[in-house]
């Protein structure tokens, strides 16, 4: 019974971190008139992961008698990580594709704009003329794919602070 709890948790904790950032970024776009993929805005998506991270790990280390290895920590925080971005990205679609149309639009205006901005310090700085209209090109070509997979690849860098909760629990539920 426990190879089913020790899954169950970690989806419960993702699809509610995956949730409660949606709402944000739904907050944010509707509410508040901001573009969540300008700026910063993700920092809300790692402390909701992180708290949730620390719910998994201490429901499970609950349902195992009190007693938890770094192993079973880890894979815990691991796996909410995982099914957190992985619904994560199929909210992040459905709000790009539905709720916010213009939100890539305003992205790439955004970024351009810039890009541009820095242009002579970029190009003082030792880069190439091509190697900075390649550049521009790429973000002129942004689409929702292409913002999935830059999003997939920095939210698994939330590996780090699972090794952190980990080890916390590790030491401070030692029996």
């Amino acid at each position: 019974m426990l190879s089913q709890k020790y899954f169950i948790i970690p989806i419960l904790s993702g699809f509610i971190t995956a949730l409660l950032s949606f709402i944000f970024i739904n907050i944010l776009y509707l509410g508040f008139n901001i573009n969540p993929l300008v700026g910063k805005k993700e920092v809300g998506f790692y402390l909701i992961a992180i708290l949730l991270m620390i719910f998994a790990v201490n429901n499970f280390r609950k349902i195992n008698n009190g007693e938890i290895s770094f192993s079973q920590g880890y894979g815990t925080c691991f796996l909410t990580i995982i099914f957190a971005i992985l619904f994560w990205n199929g909210f992040l679609y459905y709000f790009l594709e539905n709720i916010a149309p213009n939100a890539i639009k305003e992205y790439i205006a955004t970024e351009s704009k810039i890009l541009t901005s820095i242009k002579t310090q970029t190009l003082a700085n030792g880069i190439s003329e091509e190697i900075y209209n390649e550049q521009l090109n790429k973000i002129f070509q942004t689409n929702i794919t292409v913002i999935i997979q830059d999003d997939w690849i920095r939210k698994v860098f939330l590996i780090v602070p699972s090794i952190m909760v980990s080890l916390y629990f590790k030491r401070k539920f030692i029996k």
